[in-house]
């Protein structure tokens, strides 16, 4: 029987541009193709990099620690004006720490606001993620549509698993028992009334 091969990343065509200066290499050992500039524009790290004109003169690629998918959706928020949503929590996380290693504070603004449209279908993942990024906003976005998760809606300190305890940083755990305690359990009202722990 022949040797299956995983299917390959389609790089879109403009990360493939021959008018770019810099070259990004994925985990998965694709190249994409971008202006410096941009990078410059969106990344203190990059801005900080970039600076040397060497690196980007003698065609040099860099490394990037991320899968090809992850690399071109974080590279789609610094170029275009309309991005779909990640495609997952995991992908969510991804790219978001992509926007903590190379401080891209926009990139990662832009991100977390798509992700308001996610957390009515994975409102527990949602309100994890925005812990990790001490976003109440969409913590409450999440906390909101809690009452259409019926796995997680009724958790309260006795009944929570490590698993599901341990997604979330101490105080939006906290915050998050604090709310599961009230008598009203109506989680559209209830998540309005999110804070952080104290």
């Amino acid at each position: 029987m022949p040797e299956s091969t995983a299917p390959t990343y389609s790089i879109p065509e403009q990360y493939l541009s021959s008018n770019a200066d810099l070259t990004l290499k994925s985990s998965d050992a694709d190249e994409f193709k971008v202006c410096s500039y941009m990078l410059k524009a969106h990344s203190k790290v990059f801005r900080d990099m970039l600076s040397d004109s060497t690196l980007v003169s003698n065609g040099h690629s860099i490394d990037i620690d991320a899968t090809s998918p992850d690399l071109s959706m974080f590279l789609d928020y610094m170029h275009k004006s309309r991005v779909d949503p990640p495609a997952d929590w995991a992908q969510a996380q991804a790219i978001l720490q992509l926007c903590d290693k190379f401080e891209c504070d926009i990139v990662s603004e832009r991100v977390r606001r798509r992700l308001r449209e996610g957390v009515r279908t994975s409102p527990w993942e949602a309100f994890a993620l925005a812990s990790q990024y001490d976003d109440v906003e969409i913590a409450q976005w999440a906390l909101r549509a809690l009452g259409n998760d019926h796995t997680r809606k009724d958790l309260t300190a006795s009944n929570i698993g490590a698993r599901d305890a341990s997604m979330m940083t101490l105080l939006y755990l906290l915050g998050y028992l604090r709310l599961a305690y009230q008598p009203r359990t109506n989680w559209n009202y209830l998540g309005k009334q999110f804070k952080p722990g104290k």
